[in-house]
């Protein structure tokens, strides 16, 4: 076979596999029948007995593009909290090749600083440091609890890439220097860049806001997102940054963004590592207590707020909490029991 016929037929190849992948459309596809794809109706609704015994808003999974699971409120807007974070680093993949953002770009480069000024070691620290949450830098931020406020190291403890630490520092000025290079907010890139284009049903610019404190020159940016839309961005994820045969995000950036940059400091540190502004899974350890594969990953919000993402499962979990009317938080292991529920669900071959 000539070698330009070749190539043609592995392009046409290629592209119907991806069209044979299934997206949602204006509203999601709902698997009607669970056991058309392999999964025990009477089991998911035993599950569903779980969830109606937490205090959760709503929870989604999404099997091969549809909706296996639609429980609770997954059109209400919420708080996400620190998935927040996953947000602004899905930008940050977004606008990584068009040359605007240099990830080796340091602070003292970018002008970023602080009423009490920080010092010429912490102003070496770069966006890519930033974002791995390794800067070095633990001045006080906003948005920031209690606890980690308690935790967090003394300036200058460490040098920037040094040590991993959970820091709303980073997440925060990463807003700023986003808005700085390119010229737009993030609310407006994220909406235009990933909400539309994936179709979002419920956000919109103005469901993001900037939330200022005295301790710092650097907003945070809370999001209110729905969970039927946060299962779209986490469906964009599994699909490697493909969304019906166009590239939002760079598959190179996926790659980068979800896999361990560092073994976190958190009580069950054996199994969860830390990317880009996403938690990852390390090789041959479990996710949520659960084996969702080496690749799995997961954004996550005070109190209950949980995209889960396992590509090799074609898998994607939403789990939402109104913690702050209802008062009652959902914890990581609580969702986990409920996802091992779904998972048990599945029939064998």
């Amino acid at each position: 076979m000539p070698r330009l016929a070749f190539v043609v037929l592995f392009t046409v190849l290629l592209s119907d596999f991806a069209a044979s992948e299934i997206y949602p459309g204006k509203k999601w596809d709902v698997i009607e029948e669970p056991e058309s794809v392999g999964f025990s109706n009477v089991m998911l609704k035993q599950t569903k007995r779980i969830f109606e015994r937490m205090a959760s808003n709503a929870f989604i999974v999404v099997y091969k593009g549809q909706l296996l699971i639609s429980w609770g409120n997954t059109h209400e807007k919420l708080d996400v909290f620190s998935v927040r974070k996953s947000f602004l680093s899905s930008l940050f993949g977004a606008f990584s090749e068009t040359g605007q953002i240099d990830l080796n770009a340091s602070l003292e480069a970018l002008g970023i600083d602080e009423d009490d000024k920080l010092s010429a070691t912490e102003k070496s620290a770069r966006i890519i440091d930033l974002l791995r949450s390794r800067s070095g830098v633990y001045h006080p931020a906003a948005y920031t609890s209690f606890k980690k406020t308690i935790q967090r190291p003394d300036r200058g403890s460490y040098k920037p890439g040094e040590h991993w630490f959970y820091n709303n520092w980073d997440f925060n000025v990463l807003a700023t220097i986003f808005h700085q290079l390119t010229e737009t907010d993030i609310f407006s890139a994220f909406y235009n860049k990933i909400a539309k284009p994936i179709g979002m049903q419920d956000f919109k610019a103005s469901d993001g806001r900037f939330h200022k404190e005295y301790l710092s020159r650097y907003p945070a940016y809370p999001f209110r997102v729905t969970a039927r839309d946060m299962a779209r961005f986490g469906l964009l994820f599994a699909r490697s940054g493909q969304w019906r045969g166009n590239q939002i995000i760079p598959e190179a950036w996926i790659k980068e963004s979800t896999r361990t940059h560092s073994v976190t400091s958190r009580r069950n540190s054996k199994s969860v590592g830390y990317g880009l502004m996403w938690w990852t899974v390390r090789p041959g350890r479990r996710h949520f207590k659960n084996r969702l594969g080496d690749d799995a990953f997961s954004a996550r919000g005070n109190g209950g707020q949980f995209i889960i993402v396992a590509p090799s499962l074609d898998m994607v979990a939403v789990h939402t909490t109104d913690w702050k009317w209802t008062k009652k938080k959902v914890k990581a292991g609580q969702v986990g029991k409920l996802l091992r529920a779904v998972l048990k669900a599945k029939l064998s071959n």
